[in-house]
């Protein structure tokens, strides 16, 4: 239903003139006209309503009932038409019964009584007083003169955040003042709101912001219930094992908020956040705001769609996101493209090419030296490509190269040795960063892997919005999680921090937290700890009972907290200094980061075991064919060289008779 619709409903029920005859106006109507526009102005409402008594009619001529209702429509048609504001007329019992609770549809309405006659006080007292909404609108009675606001309201509860004003006559000037109590059955509270003048119209001459009128709640005792799971609050207990106060985050807060509104509280342990049972009741803090036990839930509340139906919440304090965490995974792997990495491809590629072009550079000119110098080469044995491709790669690996004779193949040596020395110190750097710095592979990253995984289970706090979550969704992966992989109810941990503990001490164990708390506890757990992707996004706030008149003022008070920087000291102050696990000043390489390299040298040895082995065998078969079938060893035979020695040589050398020739 559109507030459109709702106030013409009000103005066709309201519209027909026995009724409207009944009221009575005790203004003259450029006083209602102005000091209505006024207010409104002020409040920024979007529409009126005009309510008045039902009056018997016997008790008024008709005469003074028909001006009253021609002068009540010009009223109503003059906020219609030439305000151009939607305006109704009822009386408050109509209103009550017909309209209800629709009126909450309507945005910002004002709500104008227009005199304090008739059955108004019954009405207010029995019927709208009474309901938990009437904070709701904006409130301005017209009182009659001689009418205290302390005996007209007596047994009426104006709730502490509704923002009801009633105006008094003095002479030609109309007195707009507040009136409140703090809590059903304290003294009715008043406080100067602006006044009215026929020159001036309305001046306000109080505070602009509600709670900076209303910033004291003269001693009210609230009480406040909260949940052991520090950082963020810490029950604190007598010698008798009674709750006396909260520590951690919250009870910082709580000290402040009790100073800046000048009340006190009082505190009520609660077992558990609170979810709702299949029943419908709900358990934990939200179940001690919901039967009034507890006015206030200092604790991390995640807002959830159940529970904002169910009570209020304050303004976020924090941000934050949900996430999986598991146990860093520490087995071993072997990463060959580790040692490729260093370089793009491109410049492996770069690289190869320069390989041959230098070598095919060299082997030329050499070629070409030994051609057309034979006097410097001698009897030294030609270049080959192979050999030169051999050398230079030597170079870039580090080794040397044979000195040529020609300066020509010299600069290119120093050029291939310059080269390498860079390129060789590039790579070195890249190759011992990738050694020194730990590595894993995550074995998921959603929580779909974990479920496809298989190995993994994982928890949640019990009675927690985390729970609710898995419980009542839709999502078939969550689901399944919750059917599958979730551990059994018994076996839940209790607390943020034995969930840590068990993500450390099992392996194959996921536990679903807010990153907020990760980064408040991560240092009081032994192990490293990796987030799967973010599984939602929520805001962690307290909690009032549903349409507490005290969430207001609360609110206010945290965001000045906010705007002038307490909450975040706040935080700093009760949040544990982040800091590495202690760690050696350096780190070792680990078996599993050189292995490829064990296993290239292992395969090198392999080979060349294989490759003698094969030596030998031919060898052997040539052995064999060497020697004739019955006969004796060849002088090739291996047993015949072994008996060569330098001096039987000599002797078998045959002598050269040396003639010296003279020439005369």
């Amino acid at each position: 239903m559109t507030p459109v619709r709702i106030v013409l409903i009000l103005a066709t029920t309201s519209f027909s003139l026995q009724p409207i005859g009944f009221c009575q106006l005790i203004r003259p109507n450029y006083v209602y006209r102005n000091l209505i526009s006024g207010i409104h102005d002020h409040f920024n409402n979007t529409c009126i309503l005009l309510l008045h008594a039902t009056v018997d009619p016997l008790t008024s001529p008709d005469g003074i009932r028909t001006r009253n209702a021609v002068r009540l429509l010009n009223l109503q048609r003059y906020f219609s038409q030439e305000r151009h504001t939607r305006t109704a007329i009822m009386d408050l019992a109509t209103f009550t019964s017909k309209v209800g609770i629709d009126y909450f549809r309507i945005k910002r309405p004002l709500f104008v009584i227009l005199n304090d006659q008739g059955d108004i006080r019954q009405l207010l007292t029995n019927q709208i007083s009474t309901w938990i909404t009437m904070a709701y609108p904006t409130w301005i009675m017209f009182l009659s003169e001689g009418t205290e606001p302390a005996e007209f309201f007596k047994g009426m509860n104006i709730p502490f955040d509704c923002e009801f004003m009633v105006s008094n006559n003095v002479g030609q000037t109309e007195v707009i003042t507040e009136v409140y109590r703090v809590s059903p059955g304290d003294v009715l509270r008043t406080s100067n709101f602006a006044i009215w003048t026929p020159e001036g119209g309305v001046r306000i001459t109080g505070l602009q912001g509600l709670y900076q009128r209303r910033a004291d709640l003269f001693g009210k005792t609230l009480w406040v219930t909260s949940i052991q799971n520090p950082p963020m609050s810490t029950i604190l207990n007598d010698e008798h094992g009674e709750m006396i106060g909260i520590g951690g985050m919250f009870g910082r807060i709580l000290d402040i908020l009790e100073d800046n509104m000048n009340c006190s509280f009082r505190y009520v342990e609660g077992k558990a956040w609170g979810v709702l049972s299949p029943n419908g009741t709900w358990n934990g803090m939200i179940a001690l705001l919901i039967d009034k036990v507890a006015d206030l839930a200092a604790s991390e509340l995640v807002l959830t769609s159940t529970r904002i139906n169910a009570v209020d919440f304050t303004i976020p304090i924090i941000s934050s996101r949900f996430h999986t965490y598991i146990k860093r995974p520490s087995s071993l792997f072997i990463s060959w493209k580790g040692y490729t990495a260093p370089f793009a491809t491109s410049i492996w590629l770069a690289l190869g090419s320069l390989i041959i072009l230098s070598s095919v550079v060299i082997t030329v000119t050499e070629y070409v030296g030994h051609r057309y110098d034979v006097n410097r080469y001698g009897d030294s044995p030609r270049p080959r490509l192979g050999s030169t491709v051999l050398a230079v790669f030597g170079a870039f690996c580090g080794q040397g190269m044979l000195a040529s004779v020609l300066p020509t193949t010299r600069a290119a040596h120093l050029t291939v040795h310059l080269t390498s020395v860079i390129l060789i110190a590039a790579y070195s750097a890249a190759l011992i960063s990738f050694l020194a710095v730990q590595t894993f592979t995550m074995p998921f990253t959603t929580m779909e892997g974990l479920l496809r995984d298989g190995t993994y289970r994982f928890g949640v706090t019990p009675n927690s919005a985390e729970y609710s979550l898995f419980s009542n969704t839709t999502d078939p992966v969550l689901r399944a999680l919750f059917e599958e992989r979730m551990v059994p109810d018994e076996q839940l941990p209790i607390t943020y921090i034995e969930g840590l503990h068990t993500v450390c001490r099992e392996d194959g164990y996921g536990f679903m937290i807010t990153d907020t708390m990760v980064g408040a506890l991560e240092n009081q757990v032994d192990c490293a700890l990796e987030a799967l992707e973010t599984m939602l996004q929520t805001s962690l706030a307290m909690a009032v009972a549903k349409n507490s008149p005290y969430r207001g003022i609360i609110d206010a008070n945290i965001l000045m907290m906010r705007d002038g920087g307490i909450l975040n000291r706040i935080i700093e102050s009760e949040w544990p200094t982040k800091f590495s696990k202690a760690e050696e000043s350096w780190t070792s390489v680990k078996f599993g980061d050189v292995l490829p390299l064990v296993i290239v040298l292992a395969g090198g040895i392999i080979l060349g075991v294989f490759v003698a082995c094969a030596e030998r065998a031919v060898v052997g078969r040539l052995h064999c064919n060497l020697v004739p079938r019955g006969g004796r060893p060849t002088k090739f035979e291996p047993s015949a060289l072994s008996k060569y020695t330098p001096e039987s040589d000599r002797l078998s050398k045959p002598k050269i008779n040396v003639v010296s020739v003279s020439n005369k």
